[in-house]
């Protein structure tokens, strides 16, 4: 019982023995430490040494000293933390003092990171989140390519079956998009027929996406059989529109095109491919010869990598079969390839993915001025507390802890404004898909603050504090109590390092706005000859519709030319209507499809013996000529006669007739024979020459289009031109009268002008230039304000030697003139850095340009002009600030 008593004392004193030992070490370290904090070190560092030189000298004293740093590290991190809060209150504090500077501060930060917080969001939901298929990464589009180009487009079903042979992928599928008008009961009520877009799709199509139904099932093997009921998978937003989101839609039947179809299954919202599709129909049509044929390129595909394979070895595959049915059918397939790009990359355009690229980019140019802006005003700030930081310095505060002052400053100045910021890019993000055309930015596309989003938002924010608060925190480190308590009012004793840091920053804004006003100014004047172009239609008062006729009332081309020749005399016969045609497909990108062709004239020996022509083909009905707007230059219109029972005949453009028959008038080509002798290999006569128009728009260079007579070849669908007066809305409610008349159960979709197809096609190149302009513009007021501050803070600097100056005689004139030299000086050598970075830059905006190079002198020659009238009017309030300074009162203030 003894023993462990005795151990207990013994503890007990030894603890004691080495709690007294401690203290003592502790009050010695302590006091040597304050000793040097008082000659003016640094705290922390000050602690350091005094315990290196009261270091332990025996074990028990080495493990008494541990201890003791243990404890003191705990309480230095309570500490930090506490130094923390104290310089963040501090820094509360000093910026409430100036609440024009802080406001001004905070909004700058605020538009910088809002506007590149709202862009980011987007680029994020188009480009960078992934799609809702399982897998995604492994979904690739099989695509033809034209060797050695960028030249891609679909996919034959003769290269499906091979695929399918040889294992190619885990799953492969192909769909053919269609717009068909299906009628029936819709949220509980009969309803007006609408024109849907349907995909048909082969059996293993949602194998490959590995999508699963929200509700109801997806479509079984024997449904894709001729023959087979007819089922289809409808979108979730066809599910909500028209059936009002009811589950009884499943195992219902509505009409398509005339025949009943059962509705099976609702996709999950988002999960639509292609995107736009509003329903999925399983592809019942059995392999015919003109399906089978090798450049057949009518399909779109989907398949899926199989596992363990990447795509360099699946595209080295696809081209190896590709080499092979070239060497078997060198006249249909030589000079193409194979290949597959990711999923993600068809999703998006190519133009489009550039063009939210680009605006990253010009949005992040507007967040480092504003950045450099914030600095300036920082520096300034800093000049004037400089006598502060010296009285600081000199009772002891250290360097570290004026230049974290300072960084903390700017932290709390950067919070302040991302957290305003965040919340005006959430209606910044919101805006844009509002304004944004259908082609650039779907409204279907959910933008919004995801947690990507907000942690590049809070990254953002942390490094443009360490941008514009960094320069400041070493000015103020470098603070001389002596130099700077002898100073004058006024006059720094870093005054002239600060001005020359001021003067660099503001030449950087200078040259940073110059590079955005360039590319601003190419966009505009793309867009200004956009505007201007000749399209060589006559657009105004004319309406286009599409219509498809249900394939079950009407067979055989007696019966659909019957309906098209009735329709059309009704059309006509409304007021105000002076044509009215039918066409495959509109130009200027109006909808519809244009069949890529080869041609030759008749007699000429066959590629490679001989040259071909690559044209687009449509067909189109009588006065379709007229309705269009599109003159013809030779030869004459189509006519009532050119129908089934006269010979074949074509109308070709003149691009066309310059290409087949160079060097000869367009005269030459009416009556000669042509014929598309890869597929169709029928002879037909030219009759007429019409001008050149755009098919896809108004960027789409004129190229050869051959049209067919419709009454030759009635199709069930196609877009209807009706020209007019009257208004585009009252020709369309008549339209649409005299459709339901006819046959009620068609749907008349697709209404617009033609003006609105030509805007649509610009529209992309709008909202790009007026996106980059509006960049522009906000990175020229931060750099013109920045100018400003710099020339308004040296005229306050320099109070005294201008009114020397003028004591002396000097002119208002003169004193003016001293100012301005400054404020051009610095733009000219802003201007000229700003000229090399926009050569480099623009040179990234060559795609999204039209009839514009990118080094246009013209533009740049203006947008230099701008700059520098920007930069006088900033320069001229401080100039005449300047003048009106009272010489006697300006030398007695000193």
């Amino acid at each position: 019982m003894t023993e462990p008593r005795w151990t207990l004392l013994r503890t007990v004193f030894r603890r004691s023995a080495r709690a007294e030992v401690n203290d003592e070490i502790a009050f010695h370290v302590e006091m040597r430490a304050q000793e040097l904090i008082a000659q003016g070190m640094d705290p922390d560092r000050a602690r350091g040494m005094a315990a290196e030189r009261f270091g332990p000298r025996q074990p028990v004293e080495r493990e008494l000293i541990d201890s003791t740093r243990r404890r003191r590290t705990r309480a230095s991190r309570a500490e930090v933390l506490m130094q923390i809060a104290r310089d963040a209150r501090h820094a509360v504090r000093m910026l409430s003092r100036t609440p024009g500077f802080t406001a001004i501060a905070v909004l700058t930060i605020a538009l910088g990171i809002g506007a590149t917080t709202a862009i980011y969001s987007v680029v994020d939901a188009v480009l960078l989140r992934p799609l809702p298929f399982p897998g995604e990464e492994r979904l690739v589009v099989p695509r033809t390519q034209r060797i050695g180009t960028d030249e891609r487009w679909n996919v034959t079903y003769h290269d499906f079956l091979a695929w399918q042979r040889d294992s190619v992928f885990e799953a492969v599928a192909l769909l053919q998009w269609a717009e068909l008008d299906i009628t029936g009961d819709c949220a509980g009520v009969g309803c007006d027929p609408e024109r849907l877009d349907i995909a048909f799709l082969t059996s293993d199509f949602f194998r490959v996406l590995a999508v699963k139904p929200l509700i109801g099932r997806l479509p079984q093997p024997d449904e894709f059989s001729p023959g087979a009921p007819r089922t289809m998978v409808i979108s979730h937003a066809l599910w909500q529109r028209r059936f009002g989101g009811d589950p009884a839609v499943i195992n219902s039947q509505i009409r398509m095109t005339g025949f009943p179809v059962t509705v099976i299954g609702v996709l999950p919202a988002g999960a639509e491919w292609p995107r736009g599709v509003n329903a999925w129909y399983p592809y019942r049509q059995g392999p015919s010869e003109s399906t089978l044929a090798p450049d057949n390129h009518i399909y779109m595909g989907i398949a899926r990598l199989r596992a363990g394979r990447s795509l360099g070895e699946t595209r080295e595959q696809l081209a190896m079969m590709a080499r092979q049915v070239a060497e078997e059918h060198p006249a249909k397939r030589s000079g193409t390839t194979v290949t597959a790009q990711p999923i993600h990359e068809i999703a998006v355009a190519p133009q489009m993915r550039r063009a939210l690229w680009v605006l990253l980019g010009a949005v992040a140019v507007v967040l480092l001025i504003a950045c450099v802006n914030v600095a300036n005003l920082m520096l300034a700030r800093a000049t004037a507390r400089e006598r502060e930081f010296s009285v600081r310095t000199a009772i002891g505060a250290g360097r570290w802890r004026l230049a974290r002052q300072l960084l903390t400053e700017s932290l709390v100045l950067a919070l302040a404004g991302g957290v305003l910021g965040v919340a005006l890019a959430v209606g910044l993000a919101r805006a844009l898909v509002r304004l944004a055309p259908p082609d650039v930015l779907s409204p279907a596309t959910v933008v919004h603050l995801s947690v990507p989003t907000l942690l590049t938002a809070a990254a953002v924010t942390v490094l443009s504090a360490l941008l514009f608060g960094l320069a400041p925190a070493v000015r103020a480190s470098n603070a001389r109590p002596a130099q700077a308590l002898a100073a004058t009012s006024g006059r720094t004793a870093g005054g002239r390092r600060q001005r020359r840091a001021s003067a660099a920053l503001v030449v950087a804004e200078v040259a940073m706005s110059l590079t955005l006003l360039a590319g601003a100014g190419l966009l505009a004047k793309s867009l200004m000859k956009l505007r201007d172009v000749d399209t060589g239609l006559d657009i105004r008062e004319t309406l286009a519709f599409r219509i498809a006729l249900p394939q079950g009332r009407f067979e055989g081309n007696q019966q659909v030319a019957a309906f098209w020749d009735e329709f059309m005399r009704r059309l006509r016969g409304i007021p105000g209507v002076t044509a009215a045609s039918v066409t495959t497909a509109l130009p200027l990108g109006g909808g519809g499809v244009y069949l890529g062709r080869t041609m030759i004239e008749a007699g000429a020996p066959e590629p490679p013996g001989g040259p071909e022509v690559d044209i687009m083909w449509t067909e189109v009905g009588t006065q379709y000529f007229e309705a269009a707007g599109q003159p013809i230059l030779a030869g004459r219109p189509f006519e009532e006669r050119d129908d089934t029972t006269a010979s074949p005949k074509i109308i070709v453009t003149r691009a066309f007739a310059q290409t087949m028959f160079p060097g000869q008038p367009l005269s030459h080509a009416v009556g000669r024979q042509v014929f598309s002798w890869r597929d169709e290999r029928v002879r037909r006569e030219i009759v007429g020459v019409a001008g050149d128009v755009r098919l896809e728009g108004a960027t789409d260079a004129p190229r050869p289009i051959v049209y067919v007579p419709q009454r030759q070849s009635p199709r069930l669908s196609g877009a209807v031109l009706v020209r007019g007066r009257g208004g585009a809305g009252e020709l369309a409610r008549a339209a649409r009268r005299e459709l339901a008349a006819l046959d009620p159960g068609i749907a008349l979709a697709n209404v617009q002008t033609m003006e609105d197809a030509l805007a649509r096609s610009i529209a992309p190149l709008r909202f790009n230039a007026i996106l980059f302009g509006a960049f522009a513009m906000l990175a020229l007021l931060l750099a013109s304000i920045g100018l400003y501050g710099v020339l308004s803070y040296a005229v306050a600097r320099d109070t005294r030697e201008i009114g020397v100056r003028m004591a002396l005689g000097a002119s208002p004139s003169g004193i003016r003139a001293r100012v301005l030299a400054r404020s051009v000086g610095l733009t000219a050598i802003g201007a000229i850095i700003g000229l090399a970075g926009a050569l480099a830059f623009t040179r990234i905006l060559g795609s999204l340009l039209f009839e514009v190079q990118p080094a246009d002198p013209g533009t740049f020659a203006l947008m230099t002009a701008v700059l520098f009238g920007v930069a006088a009017l900033a320069g001229w309030i401080p100039a005449r600030r300047a003048t009106r300074i009272d010489p006697s009162l300006a030398m007695r203030a000193e």
